[in-house]
């Protein structure tokens, strides 16, 4: 049965109980679970949209400048900060890093538009992608 009929993205199930997904930001060989798919929902910028047009992002071949990377750092250091210092939960943050293994902007475990070390930024619930194939957990205040 398929969860979410209106995903223009959703494809068939998987020998391995997981669903095709076309969406070129998540395709993945081994298809994506009901995890994943909960995640483009509640985002809304997968689910009933087309792709996000990402060529103006420019493909580099190497890291951003030093500047930059240090830029980015305190950029994603306040935001961590004001967040209380929260990570995300272990299948969370491996979500986070099966979608950077398979982007052509990986490099290594860095990634080339930001400069950031992956292992690290895929760990704060706070961090987002810069390409926004995975954003940040928004905290519920009580």
């Amino acid at each position: 049965m398929n969860a979410y009929p209106t995903c223009m993205h959703r494809g068939p199930l998987l020998p391995n109980g997981r669903r095709a997904c076309t969406h070129p930001q998540l395709a993945t060989p081994e298809g994506v679970d009901l995890a994943t798919c909960d995640e483009c929902r509640a985002t809304g910028l997968f689910c009933n949209q087309p792709p996000r047009d990402l060529s103006p992002q420019i493909m580099r071949n190497k890291r951003p400048h030093l500047l930059s990377r240090v830029w980015n750092l305190s950029k994603s250091l306040k935001s961590f900060v004001d967040d209380g210092f929260t990570t995300v939960d272990r299948a969370h943050y491996e979500r986070r890093l099966q979608i950077c293994h398979t982007c052509p902007q990986r490099w290594n475990d860095d990634c080339k538009l930001c400069g950031c070390r992956l292992s690290l930024k895929a760990r704060g619930r706070a961090f987002s992608c810069p390409l926004g194939k995975w954003l940040a957990v928004v905290r519920s205040d009580p």
